[in-house]
């Protein structure tokens, strides 16, 4: 059982910017176990779709995981018309990307 580290993010903007710091955290060890929650993010850009490949990868590397919640319909499209969405764990909020840790 973990405790995770729970990100929220405010906008795309911010998304960006944490998605692009959290590769070096997982491989630092500082971050193992984080649930990213994207209640205010409405799209994501071809290049933040590429950090989460990389931070997932990393993540299980280092025998963690991450998990998605709160995601916009939007952004649930396109995970699934690029075929993405199997490699992720998907919540439909933060509460239920929680209770994986717990299990």
């Amino acid at each position: 059982m973990f405790e995770p580290d729970v990100i929220a993010f405010k906008d795309e903007f911010e998304a960006g910017e944490i998605l692009g710091q959290l590769a070096g955290e997982i491989l630092s060890g500082r971050k193992a176990h984080i649930v990213l929650d994207f209640f205010l993010v409405r799209s994501l850009s071809s290049a933040m779709i590429a950090k989460l490949i990389k931070i997932n990868e990393v993540a299980r590397r280092c025998s963690g995981r991450v998990v998605l919640c709160s995601l916009s319909d939007q952004i649930k499209e396109v995970l699934d018309k690029t075929r993405l969405a199997p490699l992720f764990s998907i919540m439909p909020d933060c509460e239920e990307a929680r209770r994986i840790f717990k299990a």
